[in-house]
């Protein structure tokens, strides 16, 4: 139903009922570390649906009340540059399926969605304690 039929079907004027913003927002974070010579690039968004309707009074308003959601999606890529193998391991599984080895590459590697659901379940639990993530994705849209 849209917000004209049911402004008609109540009986009150049409410019009292708000439409919804639509805003899906996608992005991508990468975090290096010098010393390990390894980086890891995120994936987030601000909703799993298609959108996030968000009733506010302009575009700018919806764009920030969508930073406020936002969350770890999807894959995660490694760029390892060290000649040592860099070790993954997913405690959740069995055996030796719980190691995955990662070679020293130029490109990035994606890793195993196993391995990328336990890191993303870790960044989420412990996200109110990372706040420099947070703070770099709402940069980013300032």
């Amino acid at each position: 139903m849209s917000a004209r039929e049911a402004a008609k079907l109540i009986g009150i004027n049409e410019a009292l009922i708000i439409s919804p913003w639509h805003v899906k927002i996608i992005g991508s974070l990468v975090v290096f570390s010098e010393a390990l010579q390894l980086a890891v690039r995120l994936h987030w968004t601000n909703t799993g649906k298609d959108t996030q309707q968000l009733y506010t009074q302009n575009e700018a308003d919806a764009i920030t009340a969508a930073f406020k959601d936002w969350q770890f999606f999807g894959r995660i890529d490694v760029l390892y540059k060290k000649k040592q193998t860099l070790i993954s391991i997913d405690e959740q599984a069995e055996g030796n399926e719980q190691l995955l080895r990662i070679e020293a590459n130029a490109d990035y590697q994606c890793l195993p969605a196993t391995h990328a659901l336990v890191v993303i379940a870790k960044l989420e639990a412990d996200k109110i304690e990372l706040p420099w993530f947070e703070a770099a994705i709402v940069e980013r849209v300032e």
